[in-house]
């Protein structure tokens, strides 16, 4: 698949306090992925785990504080690593497009809802009338099945339910059909009827655009239907991408597993515990040279808290960030089940 978005060791590290001596809280470390055109990619792990702050640093979005740097950031082959605010903003909306958590905070409260749609527009396309504009904006309102869009147009934002307001979102993203459409747990709020509503609609757009996306989530199961690959981050890290059904059919690394392990099952009994992870997420100002999951994870070697696994190609596609793939790590308590000698025979460290 063509590349659309390759990202080469992205990190990103938020400073505490206003001295140069303050604790920094190292958010993204070495994060490095592609995104092909018209491709969806999932985004998972646990809250903190650097899944938001690594799309925020693609568009520059973040505060101040925020320190962002990055080994290569290429757009269709073209460098985007050092646009000026300017160029930036130019970037946003008309070729990457942002739906954030939650549309009730990311929408004006004081403006309606027709007229925030065709700010974005006209920030983008001058060439447009207003009277343009309007149709264009009524459009999209009927694009995202927003019910009687000419009245609506002039709607507020609290006269919209949950999901409505999550649509317009999306239709505000999707108006100058960009290139990229990240979607930050674009239906955490919603119930899952409107859920699935908000993601075919997604799919649509998507198949009538062929616009990337990629999906920052939480939900395992969105993740199954939406995307065609998955990338698992703990730690600020990348620790296993894989093809979705190689994903969910064989997990390489133990953090994948316990996310996988905590997923209820539907012919699960009432008195049956869900399986849990246990212990904290780990302290990002002082990650430590080893393995962030160590500390967790019950399979974890003294080599583990030591120092940090290379990339373990398993299979086409397949990458895992754990020393248990190493050829020289024991495999008796593996947690690869059977076929875990053959595969790490089989694995070959690619280039951090």
């Amino acid at each position: 698949m063509e590349s659309l978005l390759e990202v080469r060791r992205l990190r990103t590290t938020f400073r505490a306090g206003r001295s140069r001596h303050d604790a920094a809280v190292q958010a993204v470390r070495s994060v490095d992925f592609q995104l092909g055109r018209g491709e969806t990619v999932g985004v998972v792990g646990e809250s903190g785990s650097g899944k938001s702050v690594t799309a925020l640093s693609l568009v520059g979005l973040l505060p101040k504080t925020a320190l962002v740097e990055v080994d290569k950031l290429t757009l269709d082959g073209a460098s985007i690593s050092h646009l000026s605010r300017r160029q930036l903003r130019d970037l946003r909306g008309r070729r990457i497009a942002m739906v954030f958590q939650d549309p009730m905070t990311s929408l004006n409260p004081l403006m309606r809802v027709g007229r925030q749609i065709d700010e974005m527009i006209s920030a983008h396309d001058r060439r447009l009338t207003r009277r343009e504009r309007k149709r264009r904006v009524i459009g999209l309102l009927a694009e995202v099945r927003i019910p009687e869009p000419e009245k609506r147009y002039n709607s507020y934002p609290h006269e919209f339910s949950g999901g409505m307001r999550q649509r317009v979102m999306i239709a505000m993203a999707m108006a100058l059909r960009p290139e990229i459409l990240i979607a930050d747990e674009p239906t955490t709020a919603l119930d899952v009827t409107i859920q699935d509503q908000v993601l075919r609609l997604m799919r649509r757009l998507q198949g009538e655009s062929g616009t990337s996306i990629l999906l920052i989530t939480h939900d395992l199961a969105v993740v199954a239907g939406m995307c065609s690959r998955v990338i698992v981050m703990y730690g600020g890290l990348i620790m296993e991408e894989a093809p979705t059904t190689s994903l969910f059919a064989q997990p390489m690394h133990p953090y994948t597993i316990g996310l996988l392990g905590s997923l209820p099952a539907l012919r699960q009994g009432q008195s049956d515990r869900l399986d849990s992870i246990p212990g904290a997420p780990p302290d990002m100002t002082a990650p430590g040279d080893g393995c962030p999951f160590a500390p967790r994870c019950k399979y974890a070697r003294v080599r583990c808290e030591r120092a940090l696994a290379p990339y373990y190609a398993v299979a086409d596609g397949h990458r895992s960030r754990c020393w248990l793939l190493d050829a020289a790590a024991p495999g008796a308590d593996s947690p690869f089940g059977e076929a875990d000698g053959e595969l790490r025979r089989k694995v070959v460290p690619l280039d951090d």
